[in-house]
């Protein structure tokens, strides 16, 4: 990358004031991910950071910093930069290649390696975490209110309700009403106005 010509618009909790490019990588499994900067510096003598996010304008989604400021002795600065996330859950993450404060030339190395399996059911994983494709992950809800109307909170995870209704009709049983979003028997009610006598309701 070349950052001698780019903007200064981030900053990472280590370092980072000067200008940075940003490369977003998706990753469609659990990994290893291990990220360098290296290279001579195509003559500038700038010391180099590293920093990853989950979002990239959000800074409390950082996961990780790095500023290897005099890493090659002497008190100089250098162009080696490394971080490592030992555990990198799929998703989007965005990583900044910034600089100290000047711009630099550089190369930055990416390393995916994968990870064994953790789990095959929920029971294998610790605490709260659920298996999800033999990973265990927080769980998508702890109460129903986290889920959409038309799901509830099952074992971690947002599943269909069966007795959800927006409509009388939507009941598949003919002799359930709809209440607040959900069938319930009539307990021998009328169902609807045109059921009572007289339009009694």
């Amino acid at each position: 990358v070349d950052t001698t010509r780019a903007p200064s618009n981030y900053s990472g909790t280590c370092a980072g004031a000067g200008s940075e490019r940003v490369l977003r990588i998706v990753l469609d499994s659990f990994v290893s991910m291990s990220i360098t900067t290296t290279g001579d510096g195509g003559g500038f003598r700038t010391d180099t950071v590293l920093y990853v996010r989950r979002e990239c304008d959000e800074s409390r989604s950082e996961v990780v910093c790095n500023d290897d400021t005099g890493a090659n002795g002497g008190g100089q600065p250098s162009l080696f930069s490394f971080v490592e996330i030992e555990r990198a859950e799929p998703g989007v993450y965005y990583i900044f290649a910034d600089t100290f404060a000047e711009g630099a030339r550089f190369n930055v190395e990416i390393e995916l390696s994968p990870l064994a399996p953790e789990c095959e059911q929920d029971d294998d994983c610790d605490g709260v975490t659920i298996c999800e494709e033999n990973f265990c992950v927080e769980p998508q809800c702890v109460r129903d209110s986290q889920c959409a109307d038309n799901q509830r909170c099952l074992n971690g995870r947002c599943e269909q309700r069966a007795d959800f209704c927006g409509r009388d009709s939507d009941c598949a049983d003919q002799s359930q009403i709809c209440e607040q979003q959900t069938c319930i028997n009539t307990n021998g009610a009328c169902a609807d106005v045109d059921d009572c006598p007289n339009n009694a309701f």
